[in-house]
């Protein structure tokens, strides 16, 4: 307040989440690890429906185990670690803020309007054959003789509540191509129908397709994907 902001706060995630919801914040200024709702959960579902509060998030952690360097790493996200100095808290929001305000005002940031918010997703995955009605095919079964795809292991890169990255070893798969994928999170198995939008070669032994989901992800699966609560 001292430094020229109107300050808001929130004693956990849950509520801060709400707030979020309803207050057209510049800088959400988060603790990692809060009762009710952990941090990263609250952000990733604000960003889900507000995209552009992307750039304007700013964690604060004491915590420096290995999970917590993951999940920061594996988002991408801003941070400070505590202790921290005020000068140095100031700085950051005046940065976040200034960059935020740019990129809004440059149309550059992820327009509201722009559901399909990508996180970084580093897991392995399972890719199957799959045919138009949306099963997938036996392996042992005679259509499979007419599918170009075989199971397969891959690994995916990005995920959004409507779509993939994934790598996998192989030629690329062509457009419109319906696969089926299997990611084993920390708890639970996530399957989901899709079809190839694009491809292309990484290298002579590697490739990588952005997919397509036909069914959405809830917003919960991806909590549960990047082992946060």
């Amino acid at each position: 307040s001292a430094a020229g902001y109107e300050t808001d706060s929130a004693d956990n995630g849950a509520t801060g989440l709400d707030k979020i919801k309803t207050h057209p914040y510049d800088l959400i200024i988060s603790d990692i690890y809060m009762p009710e709702l952990g941090g990263i959960s609250m952000y990733i579902n604000a960003v889900w429906e507000t995209p552009r509060l992307r750039e304007r998030f700013l964690f604060v952690t004491g915590n420096t185990s290995e999970d917590t360097k993951t999940i920061i790493h594996q988002m991408n996200v801003k941070y400070l670690m505590k202790p921290f100095k005020i000068v140095d808290l100031l700085g950051c929001a005046e940065s976040i803020i200034e960059k935020a305000d740019i990129l809004d005002a440059t149309g550059k940031s992820q327009s509201t309007k722009r559901s399909d918010v990508r996180f970084s997703l580093q897991k392995e995955c399972g890719i199957y054959p799959e045919n138009t009605a949306g099963n997938m095919i036996d392996p042992a079964s005679p259509a499979s003789a007419k599918t170009t795809v075989s199971n397969m292991r891959g690994r995916t890169s990005d995920l959004s509540r409507n779509g993939l990255k994934v790598v996998y070893e192989g030629e690329p798969f062509k457009p419109h191509t319906p696969l089926s994928l299997l990611i084993k999170l920390k708890s639970v198995s996530l399957r989901r129908s899709a079809k190839v939008v694009w491809s292309n070669t990484i290298d002579k032994f590697f490739s990588v397709s952005g997919l397509s989901f036909t069914r959405s992800v809830p917003v919960q699966s991806l909590t549960t994907a990047l082992h946060v609560q």
